[in-house]
């Protein structure tokens, strides 16, 4: 089944309104539904659904498109997973499709694969090693974690996983694509030799990676995979697979810092926990955590270094519009440690009693009172959502003693400043114009595809300056007589299709004087051309008066000939 007509068949079989539900609250509001954008913080809702569009947009964040759109978006899918996560929603049985000859998914379907086989043969080689067992045993690992994390070894072999996977047929290209094999002067070798092994999964269950850790002191103690089409280190959260339902489930995420920390809490029934991959916390991670949350609880260490990493993890949290809190364990522990000595009702109790990010700033800062003000204030002059800096600046005023007025004056200097460097920076994007008649021709052939033969015999695309309009007149032009909106969204990238829901939920201009708008944009386009083409030959011949003459001859009859 081609991805085209399988869109429309999971359109035939999934209202927007009814699955779009399953995640937003939507009220009625007039012919539409509304309700909290779930993409960006807010307290007056701007997401509005279109039952008899089929489409999304929030005039708040700028989000829009179809359920595809909004699936991709909420689940952090590709276009082929989405149709696929959709399909099996709507009961559709899929075979052999179409869409599976794209060679992204198909290469990333392939190492997908490819690493089950490999999580088998590592899985396989933990219960066959003594050593890596008592070691997993004197951890405080426990079986039913070993099966839920599919916990595996890596045997102290050159190429043992290479001689294998030659066994099942697997190529070297396909070896080194998946990021398990590399080249050295003496052929091939295995990346992963003598350690524990821990698959790195997506939200989806599948095997992107594997980390592994020594059992002993050599260094590196924590190896990764290397980056691959379908592993990025800087994006993906070990756990996250599994935590994913009780992150909604308790609207919190808790981050912290390693493989063995993560396994620990969930084995401790504190199954919201996720963990970076030796990095620090990246836009990267809180993007995928934004589909499932806006609040995060950072568990650290006490000594320096932990404290210094949440401080640094705080200004990541802050840009990316999240509610933090952290928790400072004693010096020396780490969550593993601190559960395995007190028990999980000791650690919920520091969950409990976690610090606010304000409260933590304020006391792990060894400088004076108006120095700590000042380091805070352009934390907070990074948030994007008001609502929230509000929040953080009253708490820093109630804490600090210094009145909240004088506070969000010196947080809107900050903003102001960061705001004209970024201007001066893209001082061509921001002086930008926006074209209203191009944007109404669109939103024309949005709301009554019937008129796209006239406008575009009257026409000419390279005349539109818009480079996102002129793209989608482009596909419109392409589609010919085989137009629909459903085939647009599938193929326009992000900007266009918020674009798209934007003119489809809010067109613009009233559907009975459609034909008046039509001509109009295309009399306005024609003269803008005509006035480019006439400033261009005056430049040229500034005292030509013959030349003028004809010019306002021309632009007389190009106004005449579009009044008809």
């Amino acid at each position: 089944m081609k991805a085209e007509r399988l869109l429309e068949e999971i359109k035939s079989k999934i209202d927007i309104v009814e699955f779009i539900s399953d995640f937003v609250n939507l009220k009625k509001a007039g012919q539409n539904y509304k309700g909290l954008c779930p993409f960006h913080s807010e307290k007056t809702p701007s997401f509005i659904v279109s039952p008899v569009k089929q489409i999304f947009h929030c005039f708040g964040c700028g989000s829009g498109g179809d359920i595809v759109s909004f699936i991709m978006k909420q689940e952090n899918l590709s276009f082929y997973e989405a149709l696929q996560y959709l399909a099996k929603k709507a009961g559709i049985k899929l075979t052999e499709m179409e869409y599976a000859k794209d060679s992204a998914y198909k290469k990333s379907n392939q190492i997908y694969k490819i690493n089950e086989i490999v999580s088998r043969f590592f899985t396989k080689n933990l219960f066959d090693s003594e050593n890596a067992l008592k070691y997993i045993t004197n951890r405080g690992i426990t079986k039913d974690s070993i099966s839920k994390f599919n916990i595996g070894y890596a045997p102290d072999s050159r190429n043992s996983l290479f001689i294998f996977l030659k066994k099942q047929n697997i190529t070297e290209n396909q070896m080194l694509e998946a990021g398990l094999i590399v080249r050295d002067n003496q052929g091939f070798r295995d990346i992963f030799r003598k350690r524990i092994i821990f698959p790195i999964l997506n939200m989806k269950n599948d095997i992107v990676a594997f980390g592994g850790r020594v059992m002993d002191n050599t260094m590196p103690k924590y190896l990764n995979s290397p980056e691959t089409p379908v592993f990025k280190k800087s994006d993906n959260l070990f756990a996250v697979n599994i935590a994913k339902d009780y992150i909604r489930k308790n609207d919190c995420a808790i981050i912290v810092e390693g493989y063995m920390d993560t396994i620990i809490c969930h084995q401790f029934g504190i199954n919201n926990v996720v963990a970076p991959l030796g990095t620090a916390l990246t836009y990267g991670h809180l993007q995928k955590l934004k589909v499932l949350t806006r609040n995060v609880l950072l568990v650290f260490d006490g000594d320096e270094a932990g404290i210094s990493a949440a401080r640094r993890a705080l200004n990541t949290v802050f840009e990316n519009d999240f509610r933090a809190k952290v928790i400072i364990l004693t010096s020396g522990d780490d969550p593993d440690s601190f559960l395995r000595k007190n028990g999980e009702q000791k650690f919920r109790e520091s969950i409990d009693n976690a610090l606010s990010a304000i409260e933590f700033l304020f006391k792990t800062s060894k400088n004076t009172r108006t120095e700590k003000v000042r380091e805070i204030i352009p934390m907070i002059a990074n948030i994007k959502d008001h609502i929230l800096a509000d929040e953080l600046l009253s708490e820093l005023a109630d804490r600090s003693g210094i009145h909240e007025n004088l506070l969000r004056s010196e947080t809107e200097k900050i903003r102001n400043k960061k705001i004209n460097q970024i201007y001066k920076k893209t001082s061509s994007y921001a002086q930008k114009t926006i074209y209203a008649e191009e944007e109404l021709l669109l939103s024309a052939i949005l709301s009554a595809p019937d008129k796209i033969p006239y406008i575009l015999s009257r026409l000419e695309i390279n005349d539109l300056k818009d480079e996102i309009i002129k793209s989608l007149f482009s596909k419109i032009k392409k589609y010919g007589s085989g137009f629909n909106t459903d085939r647009l969204l599938s193929e326009a990238n992000d900007d266009e299709k918020v674009l798209i829901s934007e003119l489809l939920i809010n067109p613009g201009f009233d559907i009975q004087l459609i034909d008046e708008n039509i001509k109009d944009c295309l009399l306005r386009i024609e003269q803008r051309k005509f006035d480019e083409r006439r400033i261009n030959e005056l430049t040229r011949k500034p005292d030509d008066v013959k030349l003028h003459n004809l010019m306002l001859k021309e632009k007389r009859k190009l106004i005449r000939g579009n009044a008809k």
